[in-house]
C-alpha cells in the first residue's frame, strides 16, 4: 500500500510535453503553405496554387479551406470573417474567400458584422 501510495503522489497531472509557446495573431506568418514541402504558395492560377519550390498543385477551395481549420486550431475563440480568412490567407480577392467559405460554413449576419460557423 506504501508503494502505491508513493508511486500515486508522483504522478505528473500534466505532460512536461503539452507546453504551448506563446504566440498571439499579428506576430504569425500569414499566407498558403505548401502541404507538401511547407513552402509559401504562389498567387492563384486558374484557380489553383502552385507551389514554386516542389510544384504541388492544389485548388484554391481545398488551401483556403486547410488555412481556415489552421486558424481555428491556433485561434478557436476568434470568429471566422471573410476579412481574417483573407488576411490569413494572404490572397486579394474578398469575393472568392466569402463564395469559398459560403459553400462550406453557415453565414451568420448580413452586414459588416457577418461571420461563419460550422453547418
Amino acid at each position: 500500500m506504501q508503494i502505491a501510495e508513493r508511486l500515486l503522489s508522483l504522478t505528473v497531472d500534466k505532460s512536461r510535453y503539452l507546453r504551448v509557446p506563446e504566440y498571439d495573431y499579428p506576430m504569425l506568418k500569414k499566407g498558403i503553405i505548401c502541404e507538401k514541402c511547407e513552402q509559401e504558395m504562389m498567387s492563384p492560377v486558374a484557380r489553383h496554387l502552385v507551389c514554386p519550390s516542389c510544384g504541388h498543385i492544389e485548388s484554391i477551395v481545398n488551401g483556403v479551406m486547410r488555412n481556415v481549420r489552421e486558424l481555428k486550431m491556433l485561434f478557436p475563440e476568434m470568429k471566422i470573417t471573410s476579412a481574417i480568412v483573407l488576411d490569413w490567407c494572404g490572397l486579394d480577392s474578398v469575393k472568392c474567400i466569402r463564395r469559398i467559405l459560403m459553400m462550406n460554413y453557415e453565414k451568420i449576419g448580413r452586414t459588416s458584422g457577418t461571420f461563419y460557423v460550422e453547418k
